[in-house]
C-alpha cells in the first residue's frame, strides 16, 4: 500500500505551504500535489494536510515511508536546524472539500528547484535554496510568492518565510542590475550542489 496523505499538526503560523513542500522536496522524500492548512483555535498554529503526487527515489523516502508504516515508530522531518514536525499517516484527501485553505502544486513547480548548480551565466540570480533563475525568471517567482502572501495575510509579518524569500530576490534582483551596469564586477561563481 502507498501512502498518499500525511499529516502535520500543530505548524506556527510562519510558515507556508511553500515552505513545507521544500522541505519535502529538499529532503528527497516527495513532491507534493497540494495542501490544505487549517487553522487550530486558540492557537497560533495550523495543521497541513498533505497529499503526496510522487515519492522520490532515495533512502531517505525509502526509510521516512517505512516509520510511517510502523505506528509505533515516531516519524520526524527536520526542517530548520533543530525545528521539526511529527509526520502521520492520513487516510483521505481532506483538500477537495475545502478549496480556500488548499494550495495546489503543479508537477512543474519542482522543475527549477534544487537542481544542481553550475556556472550558468543566463541565470545569475540565485534564489534562497540555491535555484538559479534569470531575470524574467527572477521577476515571475516574485510575482508568484507575493500572490502567495496575499491569498495568506497570516504570514504578513517581518521575518516570515514569505518575507524572507521575496527580500532576498529583491536584492538579487538590484545586484545583478548593478553587476550588469558595472564594468568592473566579475560574475559570481557557484560550485555547489543543493538538493536532488
Amino acid at each position: 500500500m502507498t501512502i498518499q496523505h500525511l499529516l502535520i499538526c500543530g505548524i506556527e503560523t510562519q510558515y507556508s505551504p511553500e515552505y513545507i513542500v521544500n522541505v519535502l522536496w529538499k529532503q528527497r522524500i516527495a513532491k507534493a500535489t497540494s495542501i490544505t492548512c487549517l487553522p487550530n483555535l486558540n492557537s497560533d498554529s495550523f495543521n497541513a494536510y498533505i497529499t503526496i503526487g510522487q515519492w522520490c527515489d532515495s533512502e531517505v523516502a525509502y526509510n521516512f515511508i517505512k516509520r510511517l508504516q510502523y505506528s509505533y515508530i515516531e516519524t520526524r522531518i527536520v526542517h530548520n536546524d533543530e525545528n521539526w514536525w511529527n509526520v502521520y499517516t492520513f487516510p483521505f484527501n481532506i483538500g477537495g472539500s475545502l478549496p480556500e485553505y488548499t494550495t495546489h502544486f503543479e508537477p512543474n513547480y519542482f522543475d527549477n528547484s534544487f537542481k544542481k548548480l553550475t556556472n550558468d551565466s543566463s541565470r545569475p540570480i540565485l534564489g534562497l535554496y540555491g535555484e538559479q533563475f534569470n531575470p524574467t525568471e527572477a521577476r515571475e517567482q516574485l510575482v508568484k510568492l507575493t500572490i502567495c502572501l496575499q491569498k495568506h495575510p497570516e504570514l504578513r509579518f517581518e521575518g516570515s518565510f514569505l518575507d524572507q524569500e521575496i527580500q532576498h530576490l529583491r536584492n538579487e534582483l538590484r545586484i545583478h542590475k548593478a553587476v550588469k551596469n558595472s564594468k568592473f564586477v566579475t560574475p559570481r561563481r557557484v560550485s555547489f550542489e543543493c538538493g536532488v
